[in-house]
């Protein structure tokens, strides 16, 4: 008996058929017969592995002897592949026990089902719904206990690219490298994957969130949320713009800024980095937006009296920021004390163990920062680096000393601006 069988495989997801047609050529007249196979893959992320041939073999009910053993290419700009043989039955009906396998480029099996049994009889014509067989992933990361997303930014804007990543894991929780996966959004409205088996997420024109999965040829998968957001247009202040507070120190009402979009609606998930060239700092300096588009942080202001800037702007976004002002004024120091230093023993010629340090504060005894502070040697002619040293905003100045060359007395003493008030001596 001879036969014929046509193999269509779906590369990219779907069933793949298989057909054997079979003729009976023990009798005068040759019979038509037909076996069908209906291929399946165990998991919908085969479509990211690429399959570059397929072997089919037939081995008769024996086991042993092979009625069919064949390689086909696969063409990598097709979803079907078309096997074309002829099978010579023994007997009316006759079993079979085939194995499938499909390679990768390198020629390494990915994929492999069987063997399954498989019975072929002349005179049917019909193909029925056919033997489902399965082909099982048996490549790099078959075998995966789990998989994880590592990605931890997880929000993209329209028409932008995220990269994700994730990885799988072994039952010992060992990195398995290179193990394919398929990436898929659940509102391709959202958010899409150009590539499949790249976790590329491209913003849609839907803002919210949307479920992104990471799966395994194996079954195992993970579930990330990522927020999808318009692109930033403008920033705007929503408070704490044009206060005044003392230089050094921290400004009573902290800085808000709302990230907006072109129509004027806040967006949610944004870095936002402000920044200052006045010596000043912000706690935190970096913010990402809550659900109404806003930030909130604290301007300690630099040392310097007068008007300073500081800009909020978005990350990745350039131009998209807002400036903000603030009055700085020069708390006056009032009162000078020693904090440490004082009283040291040391070598002749020698810089002393601990700096000398020194706090100012105002009448109400609140510490002043940005305040200048004279040092000047006094007994034995020593040395002191700085001479002139600013006040933290803590009120804390420091500088370090060298004794002088003669055994005995050393004095330093600390200034505040006159006609403030008295300096205060340390000695060692």
């Amino acid at each position: 008996m001879l036969g014929k069988a046509v193999f269509r495989r779906i590369l990219r997801w779907g069933v793949a058929l298989f057909l054997v047609n079979c003729s009976d050529q023990t009798g005068p007249e040759i019979q038509q017969g037909h076996l069908s196979l209906v291929p399946t893959f165990a998991s919908r992320a085969a479509q990211v592995v690429q399959v570059d041939s397929v072997r089919v073999q037939l081995l008769r009910s024996d086991s042993t002897t092979v009625a069919l053993d064949t390689v086909v290419a696969v063409d990598p700009d097709s979803n079907t592949v078309v096997l074309d043989f002829t099978v010579i039955l023994f007997s009316q009906t006759e079993t079979f026990f085939v194995e499938m396998w499909l390679l990768d480029p390198v020629g390494e099996i990915v994929f492999h089902s069987g063997p399954d049994v498989v019975t072929a009889t002349a005179g049917t014509t019909g193909g029925g719904e056919g033997t489902e067989v399965v082909l099982d992933y048996i490549g790099v990361g078959s075998d995966a206990a789990d998989v994880r997303i590592t990605s931890t930014d997880l929000v993209v804007l329209f028409g932008q690219t995220l990269a994700l990543s994730a990885e799988a894991v072994d039952s010992l929780d060992e990195i398995i490298p290179d193990t394919p996966m398929l990436w898929i959004s659940t509102d391709t409205t959202r958010a899409t994957f150009p590539q499949s088996d790249v976790g590329a997420l491209v913003g849609g024109t839907v803002r919210g969130p949307v479920d992104v999965v990471a799966e395994l040829l194996t079954g195992q998968r993970d579930t990330a949320t990522v927020l999808v957001q318009p692109v930033p247009s403008s920033v705007a202040i929503v408070s704490g713009d044009g206060q005044s507070g003392d230089v050094a120190t921290g400004l009573t009402n902290p800085i808000v800024v709302q990230v907006n979009d072109a129509n004027d609606q806040g967006i949610q998930g944004v870095a936002v980095k402000f920044t200052t060239a006045d010596g000043g700092s912000f706690t935190p300096d970096s913010v990402v937006t809550d659900a109404q588009g806003q930030v909130s942080t604290t301007w300690t202001l630099g040392a310097a009296p007068g008007t300073q800037t500081a800009t909020a702007a978005v990350v990745g976004q350039t131009g998209v920021e807002a400036t903000i002002t603030a009055d700085a004024v020069q708390k006056v120091a009032t009162d000078l004390a020693i904090v440490s230093g004082d009283a040291q023993t040391g070598t002749v010629g020698l810089e002393l163990a601990d700096p000398l340090v020194v706090l100012a504060t105002d009448a109400l005894g609140n510490p002043v920062g940005g305040t200048t502070i004279d040092w000047v040697v006094g007994l034995n002619d020593g040395t002191v680096d700085p001479v002139q040293s600013v006040t933290d905003a803590e009120g804390l100045a420091a500088t370090a000393w060298t004794l002088g060359t003669t055994v005995g007395a050393n004095s330093v003493t600390a200034s505040l601006p006159q006609p403030l008030a008295s300096p205060d001596s340390v000695s060692a």
